[in-house]
């Protein structure tokens, strides 16, 4: 079952610039980052963030606007919620390889109407540009924005290269993108054209003749992927994997269909019973496909093969805050797996005696 929007604001806690540990602000954000990995999803929060008009929705809106950059082939960068007096809210950033900047601007149905307040709004300094990157700003229209027709009016008469697009617009070019039809290339683009049209002339062409595939462009050097660590939340109730005797070397998990799970083969994983500690680790081997028979139509089974499986003599203890931080994750996230930074790993795993295999 998916967490509605509402479910994950009432979870995470009231959104604000305060800063500290593990602020409702970063959980909030952390889990977009985390699990809107697909426009549907994408499609899904933004409408759910638009039925409403309070302050925590709009910052709600504002973040996942700038989070939906990352199906467009983007880095993001989270901006202020405060909007200092200017009509508009500046969610952030999109940043494409040293390629292109682009400052997301969302514009609501409280933004205000006075032409003064608009171009201020448009002329407020862009935030930490590198002045050798290619800039731009993008200007997102919620639906029930009045204000259109000004922002309109004041970027034409802005030297400053400044796109408008609706939300819905937004979502269309987000549901197309990665696909056959439309490039990271073409965005790009889209946003900051350039005096020649062979990228726009290309784009209609492959949209006329749907089987005609995009220009290649030239195989860039594949990084090796980082191993990451993850921490497995047992539920009390359902001991799942954990046996008398160990952990056995196949855990399963269900996720909704069209979702893959993000922990790989070559990943670390640590067991977590709340009420005893971290019990074991182990290394994934492989994530094999199950099928969703067993599950219904909407969701996807996955099995994870573990190698390397260390039970520890006795359990690791974790402090209380991250154990209720890693238990509100996982029900969060709906997923037992939390992902955890690397020294954060081996300071859970750290065990009071010598393990045994």
């Amino acid at each position: 079952m998916r967490l509605s929007l509402h479910e994950v604001l009432a979870i995470v806690g009231r959104l604000d610039d305060n800063s500290g540990f593990d602020t409702p602000r970063d959980r909030f954000r952390r889990f977009l980052v985390e699990h809107m990995t697909s426009a549907p999803v994408a499609r899904t929060f933004l409408d759910e963030a638009q039925q409403l008009i309070s302050e925590q929705y709009q910052r709600a809106l504002q973040d996942t606007v700038l989070a939906a950059g990352r199906l467009l082939g983007f880095e993001i960068t989270f901006g202020d919620y405060e909007r200092h007096g200017a009509a508009a809210r500046t969610a952030g950033q999109w940043l494409s390889r040293r390629r292109l900047t682009v400052t997301i601007q969302l514009w609501s149905d409280d933004a205000s109407t006075d032409f003064a307040a608009v171009t201020r709004a448009l002329d407020a300094p862009q935030p930490d540009v590198d002045p050798t990157i290619p800039h731009a700003r993008l200007s997102v229209v919620t639906a029930s924005c009045g204000s259109r027709p000004r922002i309109e009016e004041a970027v034409a008469l802005r030297s400053q290269m400044t796109r408008i697009v609706s939300l819905r617009s937004l979502m269309d070019l987000i549901s197309v993108a990665n696909t056959p039809h439309l490039t990271h290339d073409d965005v790009l683009r889209l946003l900051n054209p350039t005096p020649s049209l062979e990228g726009q002339i290309g784009l209609l062409a492959r949209l006329a003749h749907s089987s005609r595939p995009p220009t290649p462009a030239p195989p860039a050097a594949t990084p090796p992927r980082e191993q990451s660590c993850w921490v497995y939340v047992v539920r009390e109730h359902e001991p799942g994997n954990l046996e008398p005797v160990g952990v056995s070397d196949r855990l399963l998990m269900t996720l909704p269909a069209g979702e893959t799970p993000a922990i790989s083969a070559g990943d670390l994983l640590a067991f977590l019973v709340p009420s005893r500690g971290v019990v074991a680790q182990s290394r994934v081997g492989d994530v094999l496909e199950e099928g969703a028979d067993d599950v219904g139509d909407s969701q996807v089974r996955y099995a994870l093969r573990l190698d390397d499986i260390v039970i520890l003599n006795r359990p690791a203890p974790v402090e209380t805050e991250q154990r209720l931080n890693l238990e509100l994750q996982a029900a969060v996230s709906q997923e037992p797996c939390v992902r955890v930074s690397r020294d954060e790993f081996e300071v859970l795993t750290l065990a009071p005696h010598a393990p045994t295999v």
